[in-house]
């Protein structure tokens, strides 16, 4: 079972020491890292500490319930569950911080099974979330391998592509070369290169055109087949698409 760290609070240093002593805590799943007789402290604690769990009077001093749990929530603390204790005169009090975030309230005099029944129910809570947690972080996990597995396979196609542009390179051709159906490789090209796999191709084509060009000793048409372009005017019409990006 895990121990989830509950923090105590009450302005009366006798009923937080019975607060402290009349549990077994840890049976519970619980254990006690701050006893507070100021709210505001105790509130400074939760904010900067690894805290689950709080349990406190309502009606401190320093801070009244509403206002700590207002405080608390606004601090990003959102997970922590907040259990109050009141008296019958703030018994609807008690339901206002129910409306506004607690988690649960017990009437005075404490009875020990009560305060067991809501920290069983707090912990189930506390449970649920840190599922939730898991279940959020293996996602994340699967969606950065699932993207790096996407970059990867697009650094091997634009690898293949320059070293291949020469060839007559089709869609099926290279749908197969990588063992994946040409409608997901185009998509996943698409998605994760921003362009699509003939404006790869071309790119790459053009570059190298350039580069012979470049050398003097070959024709237009000649360049053309050389990298690949088989239609000369198709060549020409794409050559000069890019030279107008430049």
């Amino acid at each position: 079972m895990k121990i989830y760290k509950l923090v105590i609070a009450d302005d009366e240093s006798w009923i937080l020491e019975g607060l402290r002593d009349c549990m077994d805590w840890k049976s519970l799943g619980f254990e006690i890292v701050g006893a507070f007789e100021d709210s505001e402290a105790a509130l400074q604690f939760c904010i900067s500490h690894e805290v689950d769990a709080v349990l406190s009077d309502i009606n401190m001093p320093q801070m009244t319930g509403l206002d700590f749990i207002k405080k608390l929530r606004e601090s990003g603390k959102d997970h922590i569950q907040v259990v109050f204790i009141t008296g019958y005169a703030l018994f609807e009090y008690a339901k206002t911080a129910i409306s506004i975030g607690a988690s649960d309230y017990l009437l005075k005099p404490l009875n020990p099974d009560d305060i067991k029944k809501a920290f069983e129910k707090v912990r189930m809570t506390l449970d649920r979330i840190g599922n939730h947690q898991e279940e959020i972080s293996r996602m994340e996990k699967l969606a950065e391998e699932f993207e790096g597995t996407h970059a990867g396979l697009c650094k091997e196609v634009v690898q293949y592509l320059a070293e291949n542009y020469a060839q007559d390179i089709s869609m099926p051709q290279l749908a197969s070369c990588f063992q994946i159906s040409q409608n997901y490789l185009g998509k996943v090209f698409q998605q994760t290169s921003g362009m699509n796999i003939r404006a790869c191709l071309n790119e790459i084509r053009i570059e190298k055109a350039e580069n012979l060009l470049k050398t003097g000793r070959y024709r237009m048409y000649e360049v053309a087949e050389m990298v690949g372009f088989s239609n000369y005017d198709y060549f020409r019409k794409i050559y000069k698409q890019y030279k107008t990006k430049d």
